[in-house]
């Protein structure tokens, strides 16, 4: 904890240190990490036999500090802890006995939490999300049979974002494979082929069923790890999920977050432009199930509902419509909107066009403005209410 105290500074760290505690042989100051290395002479098979004391006997803690500095070279400055004024000197020379008391201000607390940052993953925290299914009897497919797990989604997020889609993906994979995998749980050669061959899938699927394809995506059409925060008067939880069961045609899990008001924050995977249209695209590398048709259409809808994504794509779409109508001079959604892209990569298989492991919508101009309205944001709003 020392360690990473002390090192996480950029330019300059203060730290208050002295005998705290000194009428105390039990703890404080003299029994911390700090007293260990700056005071103590036990070593480190003194403290397996007896009760460490950082401070131990005739000990001067400021020779010991001096002794710190001149080691540092000029970096590390000593100088004593300002005094705490009395509360005689904080009563006196007022300038005016009349003056009435000051008393401490009467806070609503109710409002003290309503301001604040909301993210898909904080609003949809309460949601249970389904279990993974069971481990198949027998491994036929690969890549649904490959390790699952957080560790293994963030690698696969990580290749792909520092993927040129264009260049050669076995020199690549060679460059990038010793960079991301370790401590991913991918480890051995059998293993980083199947990678190697599920990345290239990845690749050549055509996402619409025809050219739209990863590979033909040049870095210049790309942003990776699109960031955003926008500002909203209020995040009306009912209302948003009012909203997103009017388009879904099964009942939704309800959100179960309270109303605030601030900024949405998210991170969308790959925002790309293709044929004179802007789509954003969402990596999941969820294993829905040994088979490929756990990546059919009617699955990749379930897990949708199920994981509420609808909401992820529903305020990644809001984020980069609003993004692209101060980018581009003539924005109209309707021509320059391409839609929403959620890619299940397990399921992604060139053969079979988009019919595995691609799902797709777009909200119509209409429902993208009620969803604009719903979430709007009204400027210096808190400064005239």
């Amino acid at each position: 904890l020392l360690y990473v105290a002390l090192t996480r500074a950029r330019a300059r760290v203060y730290l208050a240190w002295g005998n705290a505690g000194a009428s105390r042989s039990d703890g404080h100051a003299r029994q911390t990490a700090l007293a260990y290395l700056l005071h103590s002479t036990r070593s480190p098979e003194d403290l397996e036999h007896a009760p460490f004391d950082g401070f131990g006997e005739n000990f001067d803690l400021e020779s010991d500090l001096d002794a710190l500095v001149a080691a540092g070279d000029g970096s590390i400055e000593r100088c004593m802890l300002p005094a705490a004024p009395s509360a005689a000197a904080r009563t006196a020379n007022t300038g005016d006995d009349d003056r009435p008391g000051l008393e401490l201000a009467m806070l609503a607390r109710e409002r003290l939490g309503y301001w604040r940052i909301g993210s898909f993953t904080a609003l949809t925290r309460g949601i249970h999300q389904p279990a993974s299914p069971a481990a198949a009897a027998v491994a036929a497919d690969p890549v649904l049979e490959f390790a699952a797990g957080s560790q293994v989604g963030v690698a696969l997020h990580a290749l792909l974002e520092h993927l040129d889609f264009t260049a050669d993906l076995d020199a690549q994979c060679a460059e990038l494979f010793p960079r991301f995998l370790p401590g991913s749980g991918i480890s051995g050669a059998q293993a980083e082929q199947t990678l190697r061959a599920w990345l290239d899938d990845i690749l050549h699927t055509p996402l619409d069923g025809d050219s739209l394809r990863l590979e033909r995506l040049q870095n210049r059409q790309r942003l990776n790890e699109l960031a955003f925060d926008f500002a909203l008067d209020s995040f009306d939880v009912g209302a948003v999920d009012d909203y997103c069961q009017a388009r879904s045609p099964e009942p939704l899990l309800a959100l179960d977050s309270n109303n605030f008001g601030g900024l949405i924050t998210g991170v969308i995977d790959l925002v790309f432009e293709f044929e004179g249209r802007y789509y954003l695209a969402d990596y999941k590398s969820n294993l829905l199930g040994h088979r490929l048709d756990d990546f059919a259409p009617e699955q990749l809808a379930t897990a949708m509902r199920e994981r509420r994504y609808d909401l992820q794509a529903m305020l990644y779409a809001l984020a980069l419509h609003r993004y692209l109508g101060r980018r581009l001079a003539d924005y109209h959604y309707d021509r320059h909107f391409g839609g929403c892209y959620y890619l299940f990569l397990r399921g992604m298989r060139p053969a079979h066009g988009n019919r595995y492991g691609v799902h797709f919508e777009r909200h119509s101009a209409t429902e993208l403005g009620e969803l604009d309205a719903l979430l709007a944001f009204t400027p210096n709003a808190r400064e005239s209410a």
